[in-house]
């Protein structure tokens, strides 16, 4: 209300929640692609194609209106889905298993610190420039970020040609191999969806993303229109909540670790106990 787009409040739900429907999709699928294929390329190609939607949005907005938006936004949905999944098997592939906690922490509370610093710096951008900067400045960043991780990143330490070799031995001795297996059985779907521990690890992620995406999606909304902060103050405001987010995070990885490193808790016990933590 009040910007260059007067969108009811049942459009601009829409046009919210769009990216979600994208999203949802290639979850299970990102996952499969980057254990068939290798992780480097599903996670790089899935925040390519986000960027680039990124990139045209103010384009599409311009020739196209909401509908055009809902488009672009789900398509970066797609691209956006594979993330997670992705990262998951990266780690599998390049931490041990009691080194997962603290890693694993660090690597996806990047999740965090780049709300932050996206929440921040957009409210600046928006106070001093037109809204298509933001777009231009982040989806060009995700460019770039594509262009350094390909030169970086590999599946595997096995396909990595500068590895140390002290490192790979000691991931050969932690995790028994250091390549990436590319005959894999048949999934087991049926298995899975009837397992009961994986069925109350589905139910745990939606609640917490229920509550996680609610945030994300609204609480920049409600600051404007109930709170009535400024374009700069919602920003700054609005990244406050993942700021904790990040700081426990990156704690309850080191101390999970520390519980299984010392034997206190099996890994098993150590992860119903942060995951109730978390819920």
């Amino acid at each position: 209300s009040g910007g260059d787009y007067e969108w009811s409040e049942e459009l601009q739900g829409l046009i919210l929640s769009s990216f979600y429907i994208g999203y949802i999709v290639t979850h299970v699928p990102g996952g499969l692609l980057a254990e068939k294929f290798g992780g480097k390329w599903t996670l790089g190609l899935g925040i390519l194609s986000t960027a680039f939607f990124t990139l045209i949005t103010p384009i599409a907005i311009t020739e196209g209106g909401s509908t055009a938006l809902i488009i672009v936004r789900i398509l970066m949905g797609l691209g956006e889905g594979t993330t997670f999944p992705a990262l998951s098997v990266l780690l599998s592939q390049w931490v041990p298993l009691k080194e997962r906690g603290k890693l694993g922490a660090l690597v996806l509370g990047g999740g965090q610190v780049g709300t932050i610093l996206a929440n921040s710096l957009s409210g600046v951008l928006l106070d001093a420039y037109d809204w298509p900067v933001v777009f231009y400045l982040f989806g060009g960043l995700g460019v770039v970020w594509f262009i350094i991780f390909t030169l970086l990143c590999y599946s595997d330490p096995g396909s990595h040609p500068f590895i140390k070799p002290t490192e790979r031995e000691y991931l050969e001795r932690e995790m028994g191999s250091v390549t990436r297996n590319d005959n894999l059985p048949p999934t087991p779907w049926k298995a899975i969806l009837t397992n009961l521990p994986m069925i109350a690890l589905v139910c745990a992620q939606i609640g917490h993303d229920w509550g996680f995406y609610i945030m994300v999606t609204d609480l920049p909304k409600y600051m404007a229109d109930v709170m009535q902060f400024s374009i700069k103050a919602n920003g700054l405001y609005s990244s406050l909540p993942y700021i904790m987010m990040w700081i426990f995070s990156i704690s309850s990885g080191f101390v999970g670790d520390w519980l299984m490193t010392r034997n206190i808790l099996s890994i098993t016990n150590t992860r119903k106990l942060m995951t109730a933590i978390g819920e």
